[in-house]
């Protein structure tokens, strides 16, 4: 609905003050007892009764078009800029909750109040929506696959995105040609969420909404890095699948790919390749456009190690080196860490958020040690050499202990040799 600024009322007051005073002056001039001419007199008032509702009806006019150009534009919005970052110490301060309950709903209800308090305009709209892209990554750590379809939390998340979905349709139904950017915007949250919920939680993704996003449209460096992060991954499952359904990272199971590259079909194979090379160049340009961010370096390497490893072992490329792509990753991690100890280092107890991000890195340095037991190199955690179970069980249960349970049963399999 539109709003009227307080300028437009001066306008619409001024219209019917003189629409007023000129019916009081036409009954005092006709009741005078000085002689008018009756004919003379009703035309002189039609006229003038008609030219002040003809500039009441273009006054009218005129503040609808300029309440629509309030509403619907974009110049310079936040999707469009082609500098924004994400300000990843700023999200780790906010979100210090302890709990994943609580920080669910933290998240979830600072969404919910800025599509319900300040997505008024499109511009406004714009800011919402880039803020959401923002969170998407912190939702692996609320581990929103684990809520059932009729939990609270899944049933926010669902309210969300018929919220957006109908305001960017509102904005559509305004202006089009304005809108488009934030129905990409939109397009690009509900997809990723889609293929976070869907693939992230062990289920099986046959199509993607990111499939119907028009890249060239995110000008803004934080969703494209998000999108082509996330086009790579799918890229990854689709070439993994063809490989091993359950994308097992144990060293047994990354053993047995040598034989399984064997018995590959010619088919499958030239799938295999298309699928490596689609994942491989989009998480250069996800790279590419994260502009060395903390966060994202260590995502992104860690996503094009997982694929090097796959074009190594199955495509037999040499020239491939997946474990120095995964030390590069290691390191951005661990980078990352440093700085959220340095942010967190009033709080006494771990965030949900600190120890996702501990996990993050302790899964890249388990699944190094893995990818070298495969390829038949040595192997070390943390500077030490690992020779055998019992010792590599030593060097790290220190490190595990830092995880919350679920982060350590998810790291189970890997912690562990053949």
């Amino acid at each position: 609905m539109m709003r009227i600024s307080t300028k437009q009322w001066r306008y619409i007051s001024t219209v019917l003050l003189l629409l007023i005073l000129g019916g009081v002056i036409a009954i005092w001039l006709y009741t005078t007892k000085k002689q008018v001419d009756l004919t003379a007199f009703t035309v002189a008032i039609l006229s003038s009764v008609i030219s002040l509702v003809a500039l009441y009806v273009s006054l009218q006019t005129y503040i609808s078009i300029d309440s629509v150009n309030t509403i619907t534009k974009m110049d310079g919005n936040i999707l469009d800029n082609e500098h924004y970052v994400t300000c990843i110490p700023e999200l780790i301060s906010t979100f210090r909750q302890t709990e994943e309950a609580a920080l669910r709903d933290a998240i979830l209800g600072q969404i919910t109040r800025n599509i319900r308090k300040h997505s008024s305009t499109a511009m406004n709209f714009a800011d919402t929506l880039q803020s959401m892209i923002d969170v998407l990554v912190l939702f692996p750590a609320i581990d929103l696959r684990s809520e059932s379809t009729e939990s609270r939390h899944t049933k926010d998340i669902d309210s969300i995105i018929q919220k957006i979905n109908e305001k960017a349709d509102e904005f559509t139904s305004i202006s089009k040609g304005n809108s488009i950017q934030i129905r990409e915007a939109v397009k690009l949250f509900t997809s990723v969420y889609e293929y976070q919920r869907t693939v992230e939680g062990k289920g099986i993704l046959e199509q993607t909404g990111l499939l119907q996003i028009r890249a060239t449209m995110l000008r803004n460096p934080v969703s494209a890095t998000v999108y082509h992060n996330y086009l790579g991954l799918y890229y990854r499952k689709r070439a993994i699948r063809l490989v091993d359904p359950k994308d097992k990272a144990d060293v047994a199971s990354l053993q047995k790919w040598q034989e399984i590259r064997d018995r590959i079909s010619g088919d499958a194979l030239e799938k295999l390749k298309r699928y490596l090379s689609q994942a491989d160049h989009s998480f250069a340009k996800a790279l590419e456009f994260s502009k060395d961010d903390p966060m994202w370096r260590g995502y992104i390497l860690f996503n094009q190690a997982r694929t090097e490893f796959i074009k190594h072992v199955m495509l037999r490329e040499e020239y491939v080196d997946p474990l120095t792509t995964m030390e590069d990753a290691i390191s951005a991690r661990a980078n990352l860490n440093e700085l959220i100890d340095e942010i967190l280092a009033d709080q006494k107890q771990f965030s949900v958020l600190q120890c996702h991000y501990l996990y993050q890195e302790e899964y890249a340095r388990l699944l190094y040690v893995s990818y070298c037991k495969a390829l038949g190199k040595e192997a070390y955690y943390r500077g030490e050499r690992v020779q055998n179970n019992d010792q590599y069980a030593k060097l790290i249960r220190p490190f595990l202990k830092e995880l919350n349970s679920t982060g350590r049963e998810r790291l189970a399999s890997l912690s562990r040799l053949p």
